[in-house]
């Protein structure tokens, strides 16, 4: 355990100097970072307080179950996420794993890094969910079992998550499959223990974190198989995909050295897998779309005020989530993500601008398939292909902004760290999903409401959304070019 400790703490000693870096570098982030969580506590605290006035609003469409399955489901997803970047996925492992320290020594160390690093969100979350709770009036939510369960919940989360990245990143297919089956059986668990009473719930969480961390401590024969597989970039790729992508990136009218870079790109995504993990993603989000239809029910029987904003807001979550994943998210890593071969890039004979218009380019293609989430609601609800039209108009503006926004916050505050494969820290992270959220808002609000009284008015409205958003993009793709152009790091 002495050894897993080191490794944990030179996990946290490395992230806090970085952070610190960046805070030193960007103060006034920390500082807009802290405004813009007040703000939202805030507005967390006004919708409650402004809720309880019509119970329906309240009442309607919640679901206990759903809520407590959420919390967990989340921190099994950071787990996830957060080991197959920072441990199965990180190539920078090598000089851990070459030191005396056993692999299952190593493996423990970096579950304490994922588990402490998500029990601080969770703080950071409840006590967010405390304080607006105070403020909002309704004390009568704050007691200690609420508390007690989601802390299981979210500590299982992360220990199952973890599992389930190193297990899953083993080949061939057939026994990552099997793997995921077996980690999948965590969650199905925690879905039907949620029906019990209090003590015997947590008593079922304990045993499943108890059995979930024996599991763990057993994979380490697994664990470095699982890390070559990852670490090595397969030369081979589906074909199929490289000819669909490089076929439209012909056709795209871009200088040849913007074509160069996109395709590198695609390239890179065919053989990392990387699309078909965006189309999974893709189908969960429409997923979760259809699950909250047949959890609301049809429109016409929502008795809450303003019932009828609540179906294009859900359609507008679905979007937002997604925009953020392929857009924002991915617009921030495209730089970053070089890591030590960024000298590569930056000693091509291609300009800055150049360079990032291949990179919008590919992203773009990648996230061309997001116009699907716009579709479930606008076509299930209202049946109106013009509806459908308009969501998919609102969606498209939204890829083009949140490209743009992406591509310059990206360039001016690159994160070049290979675990993380070029994602932001969670300041640069929060504070650029807020801006999208806002710019996002200032776009399609105004042709909503304008549809609501005009048809012709609001889809002449997205359409003037969309070439914003286009604009916003050419304008992203220029500066950050200009950054690139001046931008110099020492590896």
């Amino acid at each position: 355990m002495p050894k897993a400790y080191s490794v944990y703490q030179a996990d946290i000693q490395s992230g806090f100097a970085i952070f610190a870096e960046r805070t030193r570098k960007h103060p006034l982030m920390f500082i807009w970072f802290f405004i813009l969580f007040l703000t939202a506590v805030w507005l967390i605290a006004a919708i409650i307080t402004s809720s309880l006035s019509d119970p329906a609003l309240v009442i309607g469409g919640f679901n206990v179950k759903w809520a407590y399955f959420s919390v967990f489901f989340i921190f099994f997803t950071l787990g996830a996420l957060g080991t197959h970047f920072r441990l199965m996925r990180n190539p920078d492992l090598t000089l851990v794993l070459s030191s005396p320290i056993s692999h299952r020594q190593v493996m423990l160390g970096k579950l304490m890094t994922t588990f402490w690093l998500n029990m601080g969100i969770y703080a950071l979350g409840i006590s967010s969910m405390l304080l607006v709770t105070w403020l909002s009036g309704m004390r009568q939510f704050i007691w200690l079992g609420l508390y007690v369960e989601l802390t299981l919940l979210a500590m299982l989360g992360t220990i199952a998550g973890y599992l389930i990245s190193v297990l899953g990143s083993v080949r061939p297919l057939a026994r990552k499959g099997a793997f995921l089956l077996m980690g999948s059986m965590y969650l199905t668990s925690v879905w039907y223990a949620l029906d019990l009473p209090y003590y015997p719930l947590c008593a079922m969480l304990l045993i499943m974190m108890g059995l979930a961390s024996a599991e763990i401590y057993f994979s380490a024969a697994f664990f470095l198989e699982g890390w070559n597989a990852q670490t090595t970039v397969r030369a081979e790729y589906s074909r199929t995909e490289a000819q669909f992508f490089l076929g439209v990136l012909k056709r795209v009218p871009v200088s040849d050295g913007a074509r160069a870079v996109a395709g590198k790109e695609l390239l890179f995504n065919a053989r990392t897998r990387e699309n078909l993990g965006s189309v999974l993603t893709i189908f969960g989000i429409i997923a979760a779309e259809v699950g909250a239809i047949q959890t609301l029910g049809p429109r016409h029987d929502l008795k809450m005020q303003y019932a009828r904003l609540v179906y294009p807001i859900v359609n507008a979550m679905a979007v937002y989530v997604g925009a953020i994943l392929f857009c924002a998210v991915e617009g921030m890593t495209l730089l970053g993500k070089e890591a030590k071969s960024f000298w590569v890039v930056k000693s091509m004979p291609v300009r800055g601008s150049e360079v990032m218009k291949g990179k919008a380019l590919s992203a773009f293609l990648s996230a061309i398939f997001l116009l699907a989430v716009a579709v479930p609601v606008p076509w299930l609800i209202y049946h109106n292909p013009l509806y459908v039209l308009f969501s998919v108009a609102g969606t498209l503006s939204l890829i083009f902004t949140y490209l743009g926004i992406g591509l310059w916050v990206g360039a001016t505050v690159p994160n070049f760290t290979t675990s993380f494969r070029g994602t932001p820290d969670i300041i640069t992270l929060y504070s650029t999903m807020m801006l999208c959220l806002v710019a996002g808002a200032v776009l399609l609000f105004p042709p909503l409401f304008l549809a609501i009284t005009s048809k012709t008015v609001g889809m002449a409205a997205v359409a003037i959304s969309v070439l914003i958003g286009a604009l916003i993009l050419l304008i992203g793709v220029r500066m950050a070019g200009r950054v690139y152009d001046r931008l110099e790091i020492s590896m």
